[in-house]
């Protein structure tokens, strides 16, 4: 399966008057809706997810069910399409670093 990217597109700046933005405040770099946050429960569910850290990168795998799709008119002019998506199946594999792998897991990599 190909991934795509799904940062937002940079903004024009907006040269308003009199408004002035703090000078280190920095956009996220991708949509909120974009974002999993499991719980306690989940997390007791879900193999490998209670041993993650902040940074760590992971694959994930899932499968939903599309619940809503809406395209609407914008008073500005032009349309608005949105789709949303329960996630029903997650799963999860990190992506460990060579250092960070013990000597099963680095035999196990270097197959592949």
């Amino acid at each position: 399966m190909k991934l795509f990217d799904m940062k937002r597109p940079k903004r024009k700046r907006n040269n308003a008057i009199g408004v002035e933005a703090p000078s280190d405040y920095e956009p996220e770099k991708y949509p909120y809706g974009l974002r999993l946050r499991l719980e306690r429960c989940q997390i007791k569910q879900l193999p490998g997810s209670d041993k993650l850290e902040t940074g760590d990168k992971i694959f994930l795998t899932g499968e939903g069910k599309v619940i809503s799709t809406r395209i609407e008119d914008r008073a500005r002019g032009g349309k608005d399409h949105t789709v949303e998506i329960q996630i029903q199946k997650l799963g999860i594999d990190p992506k460990k670093s060579l250092k960070q792998m013990d000597m099963k897991e680095y035999r196990k990599e270097r197959k592949k």
